[in-house]
């Protein structure tokens, strides 16, 4: 959904800066075709207004676009990437005179967003498919510079504000064939606020997933170094009523881990959070009681880790590292938690648990050579272990520590 986000954004900046760059004196008809035709050019799609298009230039830029849409490739289901009821823009006319971009309003109402992957691995997320006649004329073209792939440096003008920028009543569905599965999110709104590019870039949003509502707020700061390669301060912050999400760290697009800070998250219940990420069989979750985690998050394109994990799931502590291999579809997890406290387990006794598998089959397993190296430093310990689990009283279940431990693990993970 980020990347979706990401996306449209990046195409609207894109429609921005074409507007702002045209001849003021062309005709309102003229000016929305060239706009259209430079669309196509550099994304392969193609941009049309079905509604009504006003444009005034004095004493502020305003722009108003009614029913656009943005079409999708050829061989998927809906014919329209990207559509919204209104496109509003508003721009201080003199500062543009001296190199800055003062936006007083930018509004998208009723944005519509279909991603969908195909059967074959194909998305409408790549924006390469462009007209020959244009890939001709870059071929030929000469360049004296070498673009990259990682390369994120943006030139921005010399000022940049941002007063109102809103995204009214989104929508984003996301379709993938591979799995048959279809996701929709919507009630999106998002408020974007930007002084300058020396200062903090905010953002506040919510959506909904289905009968969930979802709020999020992000500050970056300080935005324009960030743009342009230096490292920022990232501080993001969700709430659902069935789960907290915090982040407070850094962000840097070239280096290495791109993120890294605190992460914590917290749910008050699990079957609540079980219902709020559609979990089936939630009465298995019943006598779980809450969640915490906590952790240091590093990531970056390839892989995230969290180290110094902190679990406790009701009377469940854990503790330990995880990591994930992005680059596997889906993600890949490895890791090992120290875990105490499962149903049956003797209080003082720590199992290790060893965590892998994909995101969508994760295995935990006791790790019993461990656990036995572990005790053999002192052999006492462990035969008073035994003897405590051999020794409970006829009305207390009889249970394994470890197969504790590893089917309350399991069931946080497996469907």
């Amino acid at each position: 959904m980020a990347k979706a986000l990401s996306t449209f954004g990046g195409l609207c900046i894109v429609f921005i800066i074409l507007l702002l760059g045209l001849p003021f004196f062309l005709p309102v008809g003229s000016y929305m075709a060239k706009v259209s035709e430079d669309v196509n050019q550099k994304t392969g799609r193609d941009l049309k207004v079905h509604g009504d298009v006003s444009f005034r230039l004095f004493p502020s830029i305003r722009l108003t676009a009614n029913k656009v849409t943005i079409s999708n490739p050829p061989g998927f289901s809906a014919p329209e990437f990207a559509s919204l009821d209104q496109f509003a823009l508003s721009v201080k006319l003199i500062p543009l005179f001296y190199g800055q971009i003062e936006v007083d309003k930018f509004v998208l109402d009723h944005p519509r967003i279909a991603i969908e992957t195909l059967a074959d691995g194909r998305t409408n997320m790549e924006f390469n498919d462009q007209p020959k006649s244009s890939l001709k004329s870059k071929k030929s073209a000469p360049t004296n510079q070498t673009q990259t792939d990682n390369s994120t440096n943006i030139n921005f003008p010399n000022g940049l504000s941002l007063r109102e920028v809103k995204m009214i009543d989104g929508e984003i569905t996301i379709k993938d064939d591979r799995h048959g599965t279809i996701q929709k999110f919507d009630g999106i709104s998002v408020s974007v606020r930007l002084p300058s590019l020396e200062d903090e870039l905010s953002v506040d949003g919510k959506m909904n997933y289905g009968r969930h509502a979802f709020d999020m707020k992000v500050t970056l700061a300080p935005f324009g170094p960030f743009m342009s390669g230096a490292s920022a301060k990232l501080y993001v912050l969700g709430h659902a009523p069935a789960i907290n999400l915090g982040f407070d760290g850094s962000v840097d697009m070239d280096a290495h881990p791109i993120i890294q800070g605190a992460v914590k998250v917290d749910a008050p219940s699990m079957p609540e959070l079980m219902t709020f990420l559609d979990y089936p069989a939630i009465a298995n979750y019943a006598d779980l009681g809450a969640l915490a985690l906590t952790g240091e998050l590093n990531a970056d394109r390839n892989k995230a880790a969290l180290s110094a994990a902190k679990l406790t799931l009701g009377p469940v502590a854990a503790t330990g590292d995880l990591a994930a291999d992005l680059l596997e579809k889906p993600p890949h997890i490895n890791g090992r938690m120290q875990v105490r406290g499962a149903a049956g387990m003797i209080a003082d006794l720590d199992v290790p648990m060893i965590i892998t598998g994909p995101v969508n089959n994760i295995q935990v397993r006791p790790d019993v050579e461990s656990l036995v190296k572990d005790k053999l430093g002192s052999t006492s310990d462990l035969v008073n272990a035994l003897v405590k689990m051999k020794d409970k009283s006829p009305d207390q279940p009889q249970s394994d520590p470890a197969e504790a431990a590893k089917d309350m693990i399991k069931g946080l993970f497996k469907k």
